[in-house]
């Protein structure tokens, strides 16, 4: 379920209410709403963030088709209970709605540091019109796909999508822009902060916000280092992994990437390493992952089989029955009576927040791993950054 700000909103006409409640229903966590926050004296209707693809501004209408009088570029005339009425194109109020909150972000720093983009946000704003009472043939019947373009409009078709279908609209909706690689976390966070500044305040009472420091991790691929006895000797309060102690004679290797790619490219090589060495039985290996997300046009399992495959590494999504690769979600690790021997935690970083850090630490305590962990990155959370200070005072 998506999270959304504020947490009981008060949508002004039933199209509002129609959208919030298919978002919130059939988006999960990683999605968060933003309903009529205020940038700079300006209200959008809804904002929707997610930091693996950006920003959302969506302009929802109710209009139905008998109550659309003329159309053009710039203004509407739309019949309403007391006769004609004049109103700027839903696409002009999206648009204004969105350089307010470019122009808004792009005053922090953080969010325009890259030589690619040259001072313009590093992810993309989207505008988008929710028309909630037309259909696709509407849409071309009376001519707005002439004033406002069909890549930022969506009909009543989009309010009946189910979570996957929906995803896939939304990732295609920002390809259309450009996709990014998912944002840090200490970013993300800031982002939902600027926009909804009660959210900090909030945080900060509640002693939630996590300070960070910079940290890269050293990459040690033939280190292998039992990090129980190392763990036990930081201090209790700077040791984020400290629910690793009760693990029993269990070896961790600790690896950040610069793309996915590069990380599932390493989990293979180290597979076959390990094949060719005498673990024969893949059954003993799985790949684990926190979220199936989109990596370029596949999802992350389709896209991990598919990399194993071209390495000659046979791999199946669950509990494998033959000879192959188990590629898992947490949940269905823990769900599991399997016993791994090598288990690799691919992802690591979008793994956020730190109730689900607790999940996470829980579930690989209480999985079957026999042998060795390995824990893999390729984007920085805070989780991620207090595991690399951990290994780097460990390899130093």
């Amino acid at each position: 379920m998506a999270n959304i700000y504020p947490v009981s909103p008060d949508p002004r006409t039933v199209g509002e209410k129609q959208v919030i409640e298919f978002l919130k229903e059939n988006l999960d966590d990683s999605w968060t709403l933003f309903y009529e926050p205020l940038i700079v004296n300006r209200q959008p209707d809804l904002l929707l963030f997610n930091d693996q693809y950006g920003i959302l501004v969506l302009e929802i209408k109710d209009y139905r088709r008998d109550t659309i009088v003329a159309i053009s570029p710039n203004d509407w005339v739309i019949k309403g209970g007391e006769g004609r009425i004049n109103l700027s194109s839903p696409y002009t109020q999206v648009r204004n709605y969105t350089f307010a909150v470019i122009d808004f972000l792009a005053k922090e720093q953080v969010f325009t540091n890259n030589e690619v983009f040259s001072g313009r946000l590093k992810f993309p704003v989207v505008p988008l019109c929710i028309f909630t009472n037309l259909t696709e043939h509407d849409i071309v019947s009376l001519g707005i796909n002439r004033v406002i373009p069909l890549k930022n409009i969506v009909t009543s078709e989009f309010l009946k999508l189910n979570g996957e279908h929906l995803q896939e609209k939304l990732h295609d909706v920002f390809r259309t822009y450009f996709l990014i690689s998912p944002l840090p976390e200490p970013e993300a966070t800031l982002i939902k902060f600027k926009l909804y500044p009660e959210l900090q305040i909030k945080e900060q009472e509640q002693g939630k916000i996590i300070s960070y420091t910079s940290i890269p991790v050293t990459s040690n691929n033939e280190s292998s280092v039992q990090l129980v006895s190392f763990l036990s000797r930081i201090p209790r309060e700077e040791n984020v992994c400290k629910d690793f102690l009760n693990i029993n004679d269990l070896l961790f290797n600790v690896n950040e990437f610069h793309s996915i790619i590069d990380e599932l490219l390493f989990v293979s090589t180290e597979i076959r390493h390990l094949y060719n060495s005498g673990e024969k039985d893949l059954n003993k290996i799985a790949v684990v992952f926190y979220k199936n997300r989109k990596i370029l046009k596949r999802e992350l399992v389709k896209q991990a089989i598919s990399v194993l495959s071209e390495m000659g590494i046979p791999a199946e999504e669950g509990i494998a029955e033959a000879n192959k690769i188990n590629i898992l979600s947490f949940e269905q690790l823990e769900g599991s009576n399997a016993i791994f021997k090598y288990v690799f935690m691919i992802d690591f970083n979008q793994i956020r927040g730190e109730e689900t850090y607790s999940k996470i630490l829980a579930t690989i305590k209480r999985a079957s791993i026999q042998k060795f962990i390995y824990i893999s990155f390729n984007g920085t959370s805070n989780f991620t950054q207090k595991i690399s200070s951990s290994w780097n005072l460990l390899l130093n």
